[in-house]
């Protein structure tokens, strides 16, 4: 659980996985959403010397927008591989005070290199979070 302390992430213990949840799995080999159907994203300059913290910002700004997690309330689930070949599972996780999700969160279990994370979310490595989509009328389950 390094990797997520580092990013800023604390699991919250007591929390239990409702009945009815879609399996991690599944959604990682969901397509991707069109702009149509209410895509966001941000691009940055890989140049920029202030980057890492503006990819910070615009994560925690697009994660707020499409409901990942409100500002009162910064828990979300997130899938966890508990072992190489063995299926991930949902864990409820809250964003601490401190935080880099794409820096140092990035830069391990929720992305390929530092600010390379797609959206810290659903990577080949196992590792997931769930949102409704923007505009959705049906809300991801809460933690």
């Amino acid at each position: 659980m390094k990797p997520l302390t580092a990013a800023g992430l604390r699991i919250v213990e007591e929390w239990t996985a409702p009945d009815g949840l879609v399996p991690p799995t599944v959604i990682g080999q969901a397509p991707s959403v069109p702009f149509e159907d209410g895509r966001v994203e941000v691009s940055r300059d890989f140049l920029d010397p202030l980057l890492q913290e503006k990819a910070n910002a615009d994560w925690y700004r697009l994660a707020v927008e499409g409901g990942l997690f409100s500002e009162t309330d910064r828990r979300f689930l997130i899938a966890l591989s508990p072992g190489r070949d063995r299926l991930s599972r949902w864990h409820c996780v809250e964003l601490q005070s401190e935080w880099d999700i794409m820096g140092k969160g990035a830069d391990g279990l929720l992305g390929s290199a530092p600010t390379g994370p797609s959206s810290a979310c659903c990577r080949s490595t196992g590792t997931c979070c769930a949102s409704p989509r923007r505009g959705s009328t049906r809300s991801a389950p809460r933690c």
